[in-house]
């Protein structure tokens, strides 16, 4: 369950792929943001997950930047992200 910041963390000390995506498309970045979690998002970044894994929705396509700016999340998750990317 991704959204149990402590399970999450313990599966990724036994080798879990932070970058999994969900039959939707979900991924780590995705559920941290859409849960407005601080934890789950440093989690994220911590652990490497990609931001820029896409998922489709209908025709068109997304990554968390898309999605945090979508959604309105607050503009620290956007420039969080941001930061991230252009860090990499």
């Amino acid at each position: 369950n991704m959204n149990s910041p402590t399970l999450v963390e313990i599966l990724l000390r036994f080798g879990g792929d932070p970058d999994i995506q969900d039959r939707t498309g979900n991924s780590f970045f995705f559920i941290a943001i859409h849960k407005n979690s601080d934890e789950l998002l440093n989690l994220a970044i911590r652990s490497g997950a990609n931001p820029f894994l896409v998922r489709r929705i209908g025709g068109s396509e997304e990554n968390a930047i898309d999605l945090a700016m979508i959604a309105g999340a607050s503009h620290k998750y956007i420039d969080i992200l941001r930061a991230y990317r252009d860090s990499l």
